[in-house]
């Protein structure tokens, strides 16, 4: 936490802040991070920190927000939807491409309130629909990104991307 009359830091926690590979935040002000492939939530209000195991839930790969303030979490191949009301996560169904050998998530970024970007390792970037509830391969007039590390939006029009193999601008219109 910081402090502004100090202008210092304070470590949440000294055991779980090993390597802080994700952070967001969600609607109710709760921040979310990953620890190594641990999933964390700390309550602002209360001051305690939860822990999603992974042998309960799942190995955590990366988290997002989407446009509603809504916490969205990927394991190695799968995508979910954390529900505020059960306290829980709800796995998403995704279609991987039907050639892929060896699908793996690497990141997701909530495009908007109805999309959500999903960034792999060898089968470049799809789209998980949410209203639709379909995925969907983004097509590029090249080779696809490999091993999608990152991705921001400029305006409502591109999606640019971080990947292994360059970064790439998708427009989204």
């Amino acid at each position: 936490q910081y402090n502004k009359k100090t202008d210092e830091f304070t470590v949440l926690n000294e055991a779980i802040n090993d390597r802080i590979n994700d952070i967001n935040h969600d609607k109710n002000g709760n921040i979310w991070f990953i620890s190594g492939n641990i999933l964390y939530k700390y309550s602002t209000v209360k001051k305690e920190t939860k822990t999603f195991n992974p042998n309960k839930y799942f190995i955590v790969t990366s988290i997002s927000r989407d446009a509603n303030g809504q916490i969205w979490a990927s394991s190695l191949n799968k995508i979910y939807r954390y529900s505020e009301e059960n306290l829980s996560f709800e796995n998403i169904p995704i279609t991987p491409p039907a050639n892929s050998a060896n699908f793996r998530i690497t990141v997701i970024y909530a495009l908007d309130k109805n999309n959500i970007a999903i960034g792999t390792q060898e089968d470049g970037v799809l789209v998980y629909n949410i209203p639709n509830k379909t995925t969907a391969g983004l097509q590029f007039s090249g080779k696809n990104p490999v091993y999608v590390r990152q991705f921001k939006t400029k305006g409502n029009d591109e999606l640019w991307i971080a990947s292994e193999s360059g970064v790439y601008v998708y427009n989204l219109k």
